[in-house]
């Protein structure tokens, strides 16, 4: 059977976080798994962490990692350099840690004063991998739930009525999977609890509204409206909702004041 060659230590990182939102979100724990070259066991470090602030119910109903769980456990910044010391000199790797792990995690070691750096690190996203032995086309989801080739692909009645099958048989090959569209939208469509406004725009931290996009993305209102108010104007002119608009005027008029 095929193994993994590794010619260097490799650390296989997974976070349990407060939340989604990589800026502000804060840890609440970590695993790091370290595979030596011509070590057999692998040395493994799991810890609690104290966010510091409260932990979203909908978190908690994800990891079941409750406030008074980590109430007696160490913040991150007293753990910050043994940690940094323990990924010293290892390629990194885990499940979707390009857009999620990684980002969390560096600003844990910027909010403690840590150094650390991700130059020279081999990545591996096993979500990446998945992605390309599993590609996620129609064409693909044709043949995997109809066994078929999907031959008139990029006609868009072909494509159409491929989809409405292809949905026929996840529901077959899942019973689980609820029939009704009411179900279905909630599964698919969950909203996001932090999200001030539906496309995510504006997102909801602690007692601040953050931005959810762009070179300002995790900057609070206030902040914006403090140091850089003339992006906020740019807010205000641009193709966004009026619920973005409403919340970016409401943090211009406070500045003002």
């Amino acid at each position: 059977m095929p193994r993994l060659l590794i010619d260097r230590p490799i650390v296989f990182l997974d976070l349990e976080t407060t939340g989604k939102f990589p800026p502000t979100d804060r840890i609440v724990e970590i695993c790091a798994i370290k595979l030596t070259p011509g070590v057999d066991a692998p040395e493994i470090r799991t810890r609690r962490v104290n966010p510091g602030c409260p932990i979203p119910a909908e978190s908690t109903e994800i990891h079941g990692i409750r406030d008074e769980d980590v109430a007696d456990e160490p913040e991150f910044h007293r753990m910050a350099r043994s940690l940094a010391g323990f990924l010293e000199g290892c390629d990194l790797a885990g499940f979707n840690i390009i857009q999620f792990d990684l980002p969390l995690l560096r600003k844990e070691f910027q909010r403690a004063e840590v150094p650390f750096s991700l130059e020279g690190r081999r990545l591996l996203d096993v979500y990446q991998l998945f992605k390309i032995l599993e590609p996620r086309s129609l064409s693909a989801a044709v043949m995997k739930y109809l066994d078929v080739e999907h031959t008139d692909a990029h006609g868009a009645e072909a494509d159409a009525m491929a989809t409405f099958q292809v949905l026929e048989g996840m529901l077959e090959r899942y019973p689980d999977l609820p029939g009704d569209l009411s179900s279905l939208n909630n599964l698919i469509n969950a909203p996001d609890p932090a999200n001030v406004d539906p496309e995510g725009k504006l997102k909801k931290t602690g007692t601040h509204v953050v931005l959810g996009f762009g070179k300002h993305r995790g900057v609070s209102l206030e902040e914006l409206a403090r140091n850089n108010p003339d992006y906020l104007e740019w807010i205000l002119r641009g193709n966004f909702s009026e619920t973005v608009k409403d919340r970016v005027q409401e943090a211009l008029s406070e500045r003002q004041r």
